[in-house]
């Protein structure tokens, strides 16, 4: 009978230890899950960089290209020439697309002020406490956008300000080159006719 009795105190004593187990495994499994989530996370994370990564390649890879490919002219003058027009007309169509971009927002930015302008001009008359609270939602809502649409506007600007300054300096560079290349041109034309002579 003892031995039963021990018998059944090494099974009580069994089943407190299989529940601790139990319990320590599903805390394992919570712990394994919440990390594989985050590897998941990171590898997505890492995928993304690697992406990013690739198309910085690919822009570099495309802008030595054409580095190498304006080297490879024979005609520096000629392709000095053809530079500065290519760069005035990329330049007079950058003007063109952001300004018809800032254009574009400034109206998308006054249509949402009119629409805020509405929207509180009903909340004024409104006697509805549910549509009151629809309506301060709806004017949260698009003060909100309108604030995000004036940022971005007001970066789209200073990117613009930058991307002009960056081609101006580039077509400044490109015009003194162009002149250095006519210089040279000229006095070696200016030698071969003294030479002719």
């Amino acid at each position: 009978m003892s031995s039963y009795g021990e018998l059944l105190a090494e099974c009580n004593e069994f089943r407190e230890n299989f529940t601790t187990l139990n319990g320590k495994y599903t805390t394992l499994v919570q712990e394994l899950q919440t990390e594989r989530e985050r590897t998941d996370r990171l590898t997505r994370q890492l995928e993304a960089a690697h992406g990013n990564e690739e198309k910085a390649n690919g822009t570099i890879r495309e802008l030595r290209k054409e580095l190498d490919e304006a080297r490879s002219y024979k005609d520096l003058y000629l392709a000095a020439t053809v530079s500065v027009e290519h760069l005035k007309g990329r330049l007079e169509n950058a003007r063109h697309a952001v300004a018809d971009n800032i254009l574009e927002q400034e109206q998308q930015v006054e249509q949402l002020r009119t629409q805020i302008k509405d929207l509180k001009q009903q909340l004024n008359v409104s006697a509805d406490a549910a549509a009151t609270q629809q309506l301060k939602r709806q004017v949260l809502e698009l003060e909100e956008r309108c604030a995000l649409q004036n940022s971005q506007l007001m970066e789209e600007r200073e990117r613009f300000s930058q991307q002009l300054l960056t081609a101006h300096t580039a077509l400044r560079e490109q015009q003194a080159r162009q002149l250095e290349v006519e210089q040279r041109c000229r006095s070696l034309e200016a030698e071969v006719a003294q030479m002719r002579s």
